[in-house]
């Protein structure tokens, strides 16, 4: 079982780099989109041929996918961390009481974090567009908004749901 358990060890390290990496990127990438799309406030489409209002549509859609794939990750960690917990017989006590701690004290900003980083992207690139000449992409501003603060709410769920869930198979498993 100690073989089996020091692969999932490894394996929440690894989830937790990726999920860092996760994170990083989607700042990157949201900030590249955004500024781009800020451009169609500078250079006329005219100019260039190129609409740049549209990357601002593009800003929400990456947030969502990077959302997407940090809440995978997480879930990952938890799934592991979970299973370590309940078959850890060969931990020190310090460590077993780690595990209590963390499970009875979880760190519920990490779910709204991801939501939120997203939602301020959002707002940004929202007011962005709305000051930009482009009148075709301020006629679907809020039905993308909507669409986007749905969506967000329904990954917040999600991984609320997943945590909920994890809780009750342990309390299944145990009793």
């Amino acid at each position: 079982m100690e073989g089996v358990l020091a692969k999932l060890r490894a394996e929440i390290q690894e989830g937790k780099k990726m999920r860092h990496d996760f994170v990083l990127r989607k700042f990157a990438f949201l900030t590249v989109l955004l500024g781009g799309g800020a451009l169609t406030n500078q250079i006329p489409a005219t100019k260039l041929g190129v609409e740049f209002a549209w990357l601002l549509l593009l800003v929400p859609v990456v947030a969502l996918a990077f959302d997407f794939y940090i809440l995978t990750e997480d879930y990952r960690i938890k799934r592991a961390g979970e299973f370590i917990r309940r078959r850890a017989i060969n931990v020190g006590e310090d460590e077993k009481e780690w595990e209590r701690f963390s499970k009875d004290h979880p760190n519920h900003l990490s779910t709204a974090a991801f939501a939120l980083v997203t939602l301020i992207y959002l707002s940004g690139a929202a007011f962005i567009l709305n000051t930009s000449a482009n009148e075709k992409a301020k006629e679907i501003l809020f039905e993308w908004v909507f669409f986007v603060v749905f969506i967000e709410v329904l990954l917040v769920i999600a991984s609320i749901g997943l945590r909920a869930w994890l809780e009750k198979t342990e309390k299944q498993t145990s009793a």
